[in-house]
């Protein structure tokens, strides 16, 4: 099984704010802006932020990076927003079963960022580490009441698989595979590095799983504006 991650759409009660970190921080491309609405290239994934009103919406979601290049991107990012500490002065966390080492910072919505490098992808990268070695969106936390019945639903609507180098949990689960994951947890859990709780919001995700199209929408945002 693989999945794509082709379009992500959040919220932001901070556009303005969010234009300046994507665009000029990160140097991530701005394809589209109107008074409600951005997007961004993100590699494969177009990144698109919603305005919301008084929704304070806080995510989880990674960027695959090259898989040789972790330590020049946390060089790279360093300065640009504040890092996230694994262990007191360490920014990196090494998750050997997953063969990938990640580091985690916020952006101006304090939405929990990642940059991961996965080995078994191969992409290395011998030029220098910018915008453009952010590869894709490869995570996006999806926050249910129930954890496991959320990962069946997933699972039986959309033909997903757990990782193969993740066991499920009863309070995590990781579907997908190094391309794509949907980390499902419970609402109230804390997000790994942090102790910010996973919070219920309005999410759109549109996927390309094994080669068909699919769109996962959790309507749980009554103050959103969408615009086309």
């Amino acid at each position: 099984m693989s999945m794509l991650i082709r379009e992500l759409h959040l919220l932001s009660d901070d556009l303005e704010g969010t234009e300046k970190f994507y665009h000029q921080t990160l140097g991530l491309s701005l394809l589209h802006k109107t008074d409600d609405l951005l997007t961004f290239s993100a590699g494969q994934t177009t990144l698109s932020f919603h305005r919301s009103h008084d929704e304070k919406p806080q995510y989880h979601f990674a960027f695959n990076i090259p898989c040789n290049q972790i330590y020049e991107g946390l060089k790279w990012m360093q300065g640009k927003a504040s890092l996230l500490e694994i262990t007191p002065n360490e920014p990196i966390a090494d998750f050997k079963n997953w063969h990938a080492k990640a580091f985690y910072f916020l952006d101006n919505n304090e939405n929990i960022l990642e940059f991961i490098a996965r080995d078994d992808l191969h992409n290395e990268r011998e030029e220098a580490f910018g915008p453009n070695a952010v590869l894709s969106v490869s995570e996006i936390g999806i926050v249910g009441d129930d954890a496991e019945e959320q990962s069946k639903y997933l699972i039986d609507r959309y033909g997903l698989d757990y990782f193969s180098k993740q066991p499920p949990l009863p309070r995590f689960a990781a579907l997908g595979d190094d391309e794509g994951l949907f980390i499902v947890v419970p609402y109230g859990r804390e997000w790994y590095p942090t102790d910010i709780l996973s919070s219920k919001h309005w999410v759109a995700v549109h996927l390309n799983i094994d080669n068909k199209e699919e769109v996962f929408e959790m309507h749980t945002s009554p103050s959103i504006t969408k615009s086309a």
